[in-house]
């Protein structure tokens, strides 16, 4: 009778072992499923905001005949300044959408987003003038007809920030 004690001891620890090892591989996989889902969404938010300044100019000046024409300043004109980081309800447009006229506007503006499924989306843009053949290396503080928007989402939903860039050339 003894033995048959010790190998129901031993299965029921096998058992409990298997399920554990079972339950912490399914709460990984579900943890894993949730932050892609997060993280796609963060991607269309920062898409969304390259979107949005596609629409509008390349620069201030309208139609640059060299690079020193262009904005030496990229940030908001006067007038186009509202506080940031913006938040609006779902039914309501964003004010960059509204008071931006040009892809430099954005440098600097911050969003939080808030979704269906989860809200805190944060959503930092910068833009800075950079070499016209080579996107990646900075135009060490020298106009150029090319901006790179860098969009930087943050939330608490995932570990690692995404960032979306995109090279706007005049």
């Amino acid at each position: 009778m003894s033995d048959n004690i010790m190998l129901t001891i031993g299965a029921l620890v096998l058992l409990s072992s298997f399920i554990i090892t079972s339950n912490s591989i399914i709460l990984e996989n579900k943890r894993q499923e949730y932050e892609s889902e997060y993280m796609l969404t963060a991607i269309g938010i920062a898409q969304s905001v390259i979107d949005e300044a596609k629409t509008k100019a390349f620069d201030e000046v309208t139609n640059p005949t060299n690079t020193s024409t262009l904005t030496i300043s990229l940030a908001p004109e006067s007038g186009e300044s509202f506080t940031v980081p913006e938040v609006v309800a779902a039914n309501e447009v964003y004010q960059s959408m509204i008071k931006y006229d040009d892809v430099d506007d954005y440098n600097g503006y911050s969003r939080t987003v808030n979704t269906p499924r989860a809200g805190g989306y944060n959503v930092r843009v910068s833009v800075n003038y950079v070499n016209e053949t080579n996107p990646d290396t900075d135009s060490g503080g020298s106009r150029t007809f090319c901006k790179k928007m860098t969009v930087t989402v943050t939330s608490i939903y995932f570990s690692a920030p995404v960032r979306l860039y995109y090279a706007f050339i005049y």
